[in-house]
C-alpha cells in the first residue's frame, strides 16, 4: 500500500489535495501558477522555509499548514507538481509579514498573552491596530508635505513672507546650526517638514535658506528664555530649561549674530575692514543691547586673537592680510583678487615699457649675429652656439627657470637644450627692417625665409629621411619648424657631393669623421632590401650596406680625430638630386665563380638525437635554474624615495616619491657586464661608437660585392693606421 510505504513523518500530509492552491486549498478564478523549471528547486526550498518560519512565530494560518505539509521537502513538491496562486505565494513569502509575525510572537512571550497571536487584522498594519493599542502613548498624526502649503525658499523661513523686512542668506555654520536648534525644539511641524533635508548644521548653506533678523532674533530669544519656537505664538513647554546664568545671555548672543551678519554684508560689498574697526564695533554692538562686556583676557592681543578666530568661524568667505605697522585688514576673497588685479594694471605699463626696452636690444644683438650667417658644413654638433646669441639663450632661460639652480646636471642640460630651441625659432622667426618696409605685389605674398638655423635643418632632414614626403616637409616649413622641401633636397644633393670630395680624396675610400686614429676597428656588413613590394616586381632595391664600430676612448687618453666631414657645396643651386649618382662605391670585378650562397645544406650522417646528451646536461641545468630565480624575484617590492624637492615654485614643500625597483637577479646584459675587465671597480663601461659607410647599389650574396665591400674595409683599415 502507498500509505506503508511512505515514513511516518510524511503520513499527515496525505489529506494535503496538490491539485488546487496548496496554501489556500481552493481553485478560484485566479490561474494556478508553476515556479519556472530553473528555479523549481529554489522556489519551493523559499516557500517550506517560509511556511514553517511563521507557523512557529504562532502564525495560525500556516500552523495547520505546517502540519499537513509535514517534512516534505522541495524534490517532493517538485515530484508532486504542487501549484499555488500568485498571491498565496507572494503572501507566504513576504518577508515584511514574516518580520510581523515574529515582532508579534516577542511581545507575546514578554507580555505572556497567548491573545496578542490570535487577535491580528488583515492587511497593512495601522495606528488602530493590535500592535499600537498596545503602547502606553497614542500614536501622534504624521506630518506630510502633501498636507501642508508650498514652502517657498525665496521667502523667511520662519514667517514666509508675513512680515516685511530686508533677507538674509545663511552664510555661516554658525547661523546654520541656530537654525537647526530652533526648529529641533520648536512645536512648529512645519519648519519641521521644510527642514527634514537639511542633513547637518552645515547643510543649511546649500539649501539656500533666508531668514529676517527679527525673525530669528525672536525665535533664538524664546528657545533661550525655556519657551518653544512656533509660528505666530510661543507657548510655554515644560521640557526646557531655562539659560545658564554662567552662560551666554539672550541679548549677547542676539548682538553676537547681528555683528557677524554687518561684517559678513560689508566684506560681500568688497569693503576692507581694518581690524581695530572691527573691535570698536563690536563692543558697541555690546552697548546697544545694554551688555557690560568685560574682557577675559589679560592682553589685547590675546583677546584680538579670539575675536578673529571668531570671525573666522562664523562668517563666510572671509580672509585676514595683515600689514607692516598698520592693523590686519578683513575682507572677502573676492576683493583681495580684486585688488590684486587693480594693482597689475597700474604696474602694468611701466613692466611693458621696460619688455620693450629689451626687446629692442634683444633684437639688435640678431641683427648683429646674422651679418654672419650659419653655414651648413656637414654636420650639426655644436652649432647653435653659432647662430643664437648668448643674451637670447640667458633671456629665454631665466623666463623658463628664474634664477633657481637645479639640483642634477642632466636637468641643467634638458634646460640649455629646451632654451636653444626656443631661441633658434626666435631667430628664423626675425625679420629685417627692410624686410618689413618692403611692399609686396600680392597681398597674400609671405616673407621669405632668410635664415636657417641647426635645429629646422635637422628637424626637416630627419622627416625626408624618415617618410620621405613633400607635403610633411612643406607642412613642418610653415609651422616654423623646418625649411622648404626644395631646401631640403639641395641639401641632400650637396650632402652627396660631400661624400664624393671625401671619397676622391682619399683615393676612392669614405673616411667617416669622428674615427680615432690608430685604435682597434670593427666592421660589419649585412643587405639592405627596400622598396621590395613594387606591384611588378621589377625595380626593387636591394643593396648593401657597412658599419664601422669603434671604442671610445677615455678621458685621460690622448688620440688624433678625423675631423674632415662631408662638407657640402654653398651654392644653393650648384646641383639637384637627379645629378646624384645611384652609389659612389664602384664594384671591384670578382675572379670567383658560382655565388658564395651554398647550393645544398650541410649534412651530418653520423648524427643521432641524444648522443651529446650528457655533456648538455649541465649547462641546461644552469640556464634552467637562472629562469627560475628570474620569474620569482621579478615582483620584488618598490622600495620609496623622497626627494625634498617641490614640483613647482609655487607648490607646497612636499617631497617627490620615486618608487625603484630592485633586481637582486640581473638579465644577461646585466650578467655580461659584470665580467668586464676593467682596471677599476669604478670605472664606467666604455660604449662603441657606430659610424655609416656609403652603401654598395649591389646584392651582398654576390662576389663582387662581398670583394668590393671587403676592399673598401681594408682600405679604411690602412688609412687609420
Amino acid at each position: 500500500m502507498a500509505s506503508e510505504a511512505e515514513p511516518l513523518e510524511k503520513r499527515a500530509c496525505t489529506e494535503l489535495n496538490f491539485k488546487p492552491c496548496i496554501k489556500c486549498q481552493t481553485s478560484k478564478e485566479e490561474q494556478l501558477k508553476e515556479p519556472p523549471q530553473s528555479q523549481k528547486q529554489s522556489t519551493y526550498d523559499k516557500f517550506l522555509t517560509a511556511v514553517r518560519l511563521r507557523a512557529q512565530f504562532g502564525n495560525t494560518d500556516f500552523i495547520a499548514l505546517n502540519e499537513k505539509i509535514g517534512q516534505l521537502t522541495a524534490q517532493d513538491l517538485c515530484d508532486k507538481h504542487v501549484v499555488w496562486h500568485r498571491t498565496c505565494y507572494a503572501m507566504s513569502t513576504n518577508k515584511e509579514h514574516i518580520i510581523r509575525d515574529e515582532k508579534r510572537y516577542n511581545r507575546a512571550c514578554a507580555t505572556s498573552d497567548v491573545t496578542l497571536l490570535s487577535s491580528r487584522t488583515v492587511g497593512r498594519p495601522t495606528a488602530s491596530s493590535t500592535l499600537s493599542a498596545t503602547d502606553e502613548e497614542p500614536v501622534s498624526k504624521k506630518y506630510t508635505r502633501s498636507q501642508l502649503t508650498a514652502y517657498d525658499k525665496t521667502e523667511c523661513f520662519f514667517c514666509q513672507g508675513k512680515i516685511q523686512g530686508p533677507l538674509h542668506k545663511c552664510q555661516s555654520a554658525n547661523i546654520g546650526k541656530q537654525i537647526k536648534d530652533i526648529v529641533h525644539h520648536s512645536n512648529n511641524q512645519e519648519w519641521k517638514v521644510n527642514y527634514a533635508t537639511v542633513l547637518s548644521d552645515n547643510d543649511a548653506l546649500s539649501r539656500d535658506i533666508v531668514y529676517h533678523k527679527k525673525c530669528i532674533t525672536e525665535q533664538w530669544q524664546f528657545l533661550k528664555q525655556g519657551n518653544a519656537a512656533d509660528s505666530g505664538s510661543c507657548p510655554k513647554t515644560a521640557d526646557r530649561c531655562n539659560t545658564d546664568a554662567s552662560g551666554p545671555t539672550v541679548h549677547h548672543i542676539t548682538a553676537e549674530i547681528e555683528f557677524f551678519a554687518e561684517i559678513q554684508d560689508r566684506i560681500n560689498e568688497g569693503e576692507f575692514i581694518p581690524m581695530d574697526e572691527t573691535e570698536k564695533l563690536y563692543l558697541l554692538k555690546m552697548e546697544q543691547y545694554n551688555i557690560q562686556y568685560v574682557s577675559k583676557f589679560s592682553n589685547a592681543k590675546s583677546e584680538r586673537r579670539w575675536l578673529r578666530q571668531n570671525i573666522e568661524e562664523n562668517v563666510n568667505l572671509v580672509q585676514f592680510t595683515p600689514l607692516p605697522k598698520k592693523p590686519t585688514l578683513i575682507h572677502s576673497k573676492a576683493a583681495q583678487n580684486a585688488a590684486v588685479d587693480e594693482a597689475v594694471k597700474n604696474n602694468t605699463y611701466d613692466d611693458m615699457k621696460k619688455l620693450f626696452e629689451a626687446s629692442r636690444v634683444l633684437r639688435k644683438l640678431i641683427q648683429e649675429t646674422k651679418k654672419d650667417p650659419w653655414v651648413f658644413t656637414g654636420t650639426l654638433e655644436n652649432s647653435e652656439h653659432c647662430v643664437v646669441p648668448q643674451e637670447l639663450h640667458s633671456m629665454v632661460l631665466w623666463i623658463m627657470k628664474g634664477t633657481t639652480t637645479v639640483k642634477t646636471e642632466a636637468r641643467a642640460q634638458e634646460f640649455n637644450r629646451s632654451a636653444s630651441i626656443v631661441s633658434q625659432q626666435i631667430v628664423q622667426a626675425h625679420k629685417s627692417n627692410r624686410q618689413l618696409l618692403y611692399d609686396p605685389k600680392s597681398p597674400v605674398a609671405a616673407f621669405r625665409s632668410t635664415s636657417e638655423t641647426p635645429i629646422t635643418l635637422g628637424i626637416s632632414l630627419y622627416c625626408d629621411h624618415k617618410w620621405r614626403s613633400q607635403k610633411l616637409s612643406n607642412l613642418v616649413s610653415q609651422a616654423g619648424l623646418g625649411v622648404p622641401y626644395r631646401r631640403v633636397k639641395q641639401y641632400v644633393a650637396q650632402i652627396s657631393e660631400g661624400v664624393q670630395m671625401n671619397m676622391e680624396k682619399n683615393d676612392g675610400n669614405y673616411l667617416p669623421p669622428g674615427l680615432h686614429k690608430k685604435r682597434r676597428l670593427r666592421f660589419s656588413i649585412d643587405n639592405v632590401d627596400a622598396k621590395v613590394d613594387t606591384s611588378d616586381g621589377r625595380n626593387s632595391f636591394h643593396a648593401t650596406a657597412m658599419a664601422v664600430y669603434q671604442r671610445e676612448p677615455s678621458m685621460d687618453e690622448t688620440v688624433e680625430v678625423v675631423t674632415e666631414y662631408a662638407t657640402p657645396t654653398h651654392n644653393k643651386s650648384a646641383r639637384s638630386l637627379k645629378d646624384v649618382p645611384m652609389t659612389v662605391v664602384p664594384l671591384i670585378p670578382s675572379n670567383i665563380t658560382g655565388t658564395p650562397k651554398p647550393s645544398t645544406s650541410p649534412s651530418y650522417p653520423n648524427f643521432k638525437l641524444g648522443m651529446n646528451e650528457e655533456q648538455l646536461r649541465g649547462p641546461a641545468f644552469d640556464d634552467l635554474s637562472w629562469l627560475l630565480v628570474r620569474h620569482y624575484h621579478r615582483n620584488h617590492a618598490n622600495s620609496v624615495i623622497e626627494l625634498a624637492e617641490p614640483h613647482d615654485s609655487s607648490s607646497s614643500r612636499d617631497g617627490e616619491v620615486i618608487h625603484v625597483r630592485h633586481q637582486p637577479v640581473p638579465v644577461w646584459t646585466a650578467y655580461n657586464s659584470l665580467l668586464r675587465t676593467s682596471a677599476s671597480n669604478t670605472e664606467s663601461i666604455k660604449l662603441d661608437k657606430v659610424h655609416a659607410l656609403p652603401l654598395i647599389n649591389a646584392p651582398a650574396h654576390e662576389w663582387t660585392t662581398l670583394t668590393t665591400a671587403l676592399t673598401q674595409l681594408s682600405n679604411l683599415n690602412k688609412l687609420m693606421a
